[in-house]
């Protein structure tokens, strides 16, 4: 229990980070049973993400990138 209740808060602060729409009011709003569709942001996150045939997804480097600082940031956010 104590996992899926971490996992919550991490991607609630990494919501920014991951390929999750961002605007929980429109989710609200919409109608329940059409099919969801995503936000504009929501998209040019998927086709930000990059990595053609072959290439690889991600790099391991021993000191984090700036999105990994950022991610590592957000976790240092939540208040329990």
């Amino acid at each position: 229990m104590l996992a899926y209740y971490v996992q919550w808060h991490m991607k609630e602060v990494w919501r920014e980070l991951l390929f999750s729409d961002e605007d929980q009011r429109a989710k609200l709003a919409r109608d329940p049973v059409a099919p969801a569709l995503r936000s504009p942001k929501a998209l040019k996150k998927v086709h930000r993400k990059g990595g053609g045939p072959g290439e690889p997804r991600f790099t391991m480097t021993t000191t984090p990138s700036a999105k990994q600082k950022q991610a590592l940031e957000l976790l240092d956010t939540i208040v329990v």
